[in-house]
């Protein structure tokens, strides 16, 4: 073996080595978690699922294991912000959909919304059906289908065949189109237009962001706003029933 080979191997060896070190630093924090939740100890629970957050590791079971650690120590604010995380990763699980919704009973503001048309209720339910990435993977499985049926219609004989394959690609296509829509959708959502959570009890949202301006209302802890505009240590905010202002970024977490 030549001194580059050793070089390359020894590098090689260093990477494993930490990937295998970290892997097994986050399941000895989680499983320290799991043991410090099963005895009550809430507050270290939290502290040893922060930890593996803090080492860069993001996953809907950790942060739903913090936000009932939260719920535990009614901290509603974080609770909430970690269910919601959670779902943001798993969006399908009902267990976490289950929680978040005990959770957001707790909330005192309650914003009341107009009925809205049926098409846009299922539009906005289509959107956040998926992540931005859970988009990505449909939008590649349905331009592979559509790429597979256009090539068999090509090499295939027979009219009527030929037909419902052509069919199946344009219907493939046009579904491919419209996940690359949800998808970029989703992704300037959550860059530009992040959802947040209130975490202090109580806050007074600004007309401007200047503490001296006026008030405009106030939100309590929990809270599900969406932010319109970082600008420093403010954020310009918006309810969903429409409701506008300025707030302190610390106030806030972003999902």
């Amino acid at each position: 073996m030549t001194t580059n080979m050793r070089i390359r191997l020894t590098i090689l060896l260093m990477f494993v080595s930490v990937a295998l070190a970290a892997q097994s630093g986050g399941d000895y924090f989680f499983d320290q978690g799991n043991a410090a939740y099963r005895d009550g100890d809430y507050n270290k629970a939290a502290e040893w699922y922060t930890r593996i957050l803090d080492s860069g590791y993001e996953g809907s079971v950790v942060h739903y294991n913090l936000a009932n650690c939260y719920y535990k120590l009614d901290e509603l604010g974080l609770s909430i912000l970690h269910y919601e995380k959670a779902l943001k990763l798993s969006p399908g699980d009902p267990e976490i959909r289950q929680n978040l919704n005990l959770a957001n009973l707790n909330v005192k503001d309650r914003i009341e919304m107009p009925p809205a048309f049926f098409l846009l209720r299922w539009w906005e339910s289509l959107k956040t059906a998926l992540t931005p990435s859970g988009w990505g993977k449909t939008l590649i499985l349905f331009y592979v289908l559509a790429m597979l049926l256009a090539t068999a219609a090509l090499f295939l004989r027979g009219n009527a065949l030929r037909r419902w394959l052509w069919g199946g690609m344009t219907v493939a296509g046009t579904l491919a189109l419209l996940a690359t829509l949800l998808m970029f959708i989703r992704m300037d959502q959550e860059t530009n237009h992040p959802a947040g959570v209130v975490l202090v009890n109580q806050v007074t949202v600004l007309s401007a962001p200047d503490p001296n301006s006026t008030d405009v209302f106030v939100l309590h802890e929990g809270s599900r706003l969406t932010v319109e505009q970082f600008r420093g240590e403010w954020l310009q905010i918006r309810l969903p029933d429409g409701k506008s202002g300025w707030m302190k970024r610390e106030n806030v977490g972003v999902i």
